[in-house]
């Protein structure tokens, strides 16, 4: 598996500064860049072209915060970190309460693309404009709990040494591992709702 903390050299923490990520990637690959390899030989140009894409690949994963904590417990762990089954306790009033939200504007939507009346519709439109405001006010509050949960481990990365690198995981650090695995579950289920959100407003649009 590639440490892409490595590929990119900077500290294997739970919280890297974006800015900071960004100049990395950029020195890291700005003489890779597809658009600067037409002068090389097929074989150096194919080879740069493909650490380019891990750059990239490694960038991408690091910059996002659910996915570079996943990344982290994965290489510290020797195992992908399993999707989360039981619903924290933290999360469980939220999801008790979203889940009759998602059903009632299902429903709602399911009896406004039925309708044929010219007439009728535009009643079904005033309808959606509420449920429109209804579901982006859920999307806030899953924001809100997901800002929460990456500023904890914003606080957690605190216990890694800022040059932290594989085998030299101190215990304090280890330590923090069973809880930034939960942040990483809990930031899974976030991100799942968020995207059921997306879909009904999406479908409310059209």
């Amino acid at each position: 598996m590639t440490d892409f903390f490595a590929l990119l050299g900077v500290p294997r923490r739970p919280w890297l500064e974006a800015g900071e990520l960004q100049t990395r990637f950029h020195k890291c690959s700005g003489e890779l860049h597809p658009d600067r390899l037409g002068h090389l030989p097929a074989t150096e140009r194919d080879a740069a072209s493909a650490r380019y894409v891990n750059l990239n690949a490694a960038y991408q994963c690091l910059r996002d915060p659910k996915q570079r904590l996943g990344h982290l417990l994965e290489l510290e762990l020797g195992a992908r970190t399993a999707e989360m089954r039981d619903i924290p306790a933290a999360l469980t009033d939220f999801f008790l309460a979203l889940g009759p939200v998602l059903r009632e504007v299902d429903a709602f939507l399911a009896g406004r693309d039925a309708e044929v009346s010219p007439l009728l519709r535009v009643q079904w439109f005033e309808r959606g404009m509420e449920w429109d405001e209804k579901l982006r006010a859920w999307q806030a509050r899953a924001r809100e709990m997901q800002v929460a949960l990456e500023a904890e481990t914003r606080d957690l990365s605190g216990a890694w040494p800022a040059e932290a690198t594989a085998g030299t995981t101190p215990p304090a650090a280890t330590a923090t591992l069973p809880r930034l695995g939960e942040v990483y579950r809990a930031l899974s289920l976030l991100g799942r709702w968020q995207s059921q959100l997306q879909e009904r407003l999406m479908k409310l649009m059209g």
